[in-house]
């Protein structure tokens, strides 16, 4: 049987203040679990660009987008999804852009999928074509 005291659930809308309201519960989640702050700040790092990255580029800045958003902490592992129905994600597309360049060329913006892949162990994306959703599970291994 499943202990929901390790799993948070919301749903929230596509709004820039949903990220803030996002990332505190998280945060607070976490501590209430007593998990090591190394890890909370990585796991709240690339929750909020997840979260960014979905409001802006799925919905486009819309704010009325629905977001399904789950945590859970098992004994090896913290799982952080996503759900939403905005445009389709691409990351196949969006890698091979993807490259390190020299410090000074970086421009700001365009980083956040190679951040979360730097930080997190797992990143898998999926799109439900007969729901039109897409997924994004983001998985920490805990030692």
């Amino acid at each position: 049987m499943e202990d929901k005291s390790n799993i948070l659930t919301l749903d929230i809308t596509s709004k820039t203040e949903s990220v803030t309201h996002v990332v505190q519960s998280l945060e607070n989640f976490c501590l209430d679990l007593k998990i090591d702050q190394k890890v909370i700040d990585t796991l709240l790092i690339a929750t909020d660009e997840a979260i960014t990255n979905i409001v802006l580029h799925a919905y486009d800045g819309r704010n009325d987008g629905k977001i399904h958003v789950s945590f859970q902490k098992d004994e090896k592992e913290f799982i952080i999804q996503f759900t939403d129905f905005g445009k389709s994600f691409k990351p196949l597309k969006i890698k091979k852009k993807t490259r390190l360049y020299k410090v000074d060329r970086l421009r700001i913006g365009g980083y956040g999928l190679v951040l979360m892949d730097t930080l997190m162990d797992e990143l898998k994306f999926k799109y439900d074509k007969t729901n039109k959703a897409n997924t994004l599970r983001m998985i920490k291994y805990l030692q």
